[in-house]
């Protein structure tokens, strides 16, 4: 399970159960690495849901201490 709400710049949001374990294996130095995040946020469903949200290219994503732009 995750949350995601959108903060008051716009920002979307993403905590709970699952980002957690997601942060905790995932080294952003190793691009191996990286691309199994990308591939556990789609397998996990949180891609389709900040779509649902209202997530469009450029959106800022935060999720842990991460933050980065919603890219298709």
């Amino acid at each position: 399970g995750f949350e995601i709400n959108i903060e008051s710049d716009g920002a979307f949001s993403v905590t709970g159960g699952t980002v957690g374990y997601i942060m905790d294996t995932t080294n952003a130095d190793d691009e191996v690495s990286m691309r199994r995040f990308q591939q556990m946020l789609v397998k996990e469903g949180i891609i389709a849901a900040l779509r649902d949200k209202g997530a469009v290219e450029g959106s800022t994503i935060r999720i842990g201490e991460w933050e980065f732009d919603f890219i298709e």
